[in-house]
């Protein structure tokens, strides 16, 4: 597995974990599809690039739901929208830091919408998990 694709697997889960009370389960071979909810942020600085979050609508509501700390488990859409988009933000944040400790970045405010397909297919690298709440697909393109 190339050294990028491994820092992302390593940071997704420690994000998950730390922020999202979720557990990676293992790697997905099938990437995400189907109607879901798609973070996307992109960066500048030392490195540009984006990365982009991809989660089944289901899977979404449930880690928004335990980000935000709901008690009945359910968060409204906008929340979920917020919580997935936070998701990225964090995800591509800990990702810079760790590849260029060193490095000056910039990043965009998220942009979370709906796609029909796996939306990550043309990013640089992917990977896709399986977690306790579902599926999820991270991509990264960085220049």
């Amino acid at each position: 597995m190339p050294e990028m694709e491994r820092l992302l697997e390593g940071v997704t889960e420690e994000v998950l974990e730390a922020m999202f009370f979720s557990s990676v389960l293992g790697p997905c071979a099938d990437p995400v599809e189907g109607p879901c909810l798609s973070a996307h942020v992109s960066f500048s600085g030392s490195r540009s690039g984006a990365l982009a979050v991809s989660v089944p609508n289901v899977t979404a509501a449930t880690l928004a739901a335990s980000f935000l700390g709901t008690e009945d488990g359910s968060a409204p859409e906008d929340q979920i929208r917020a919580a997935l988009g936070e998701l990225a933000n964090i995800l591509c944040g800990a990702v810079l830091g760790r590849n260029d400790p060193a490095g000056r970045f910039s990043i965009s405010t998220p942009e979370v919408s709906v796609v029909d397909d796996f939306a990550l297919r043309s990013m640089q690298f992917q990977r896709s998990f399986e977690l306790m709440e579902g599926n999820l697909a991270i991509g990264l393109t960085i220049v």
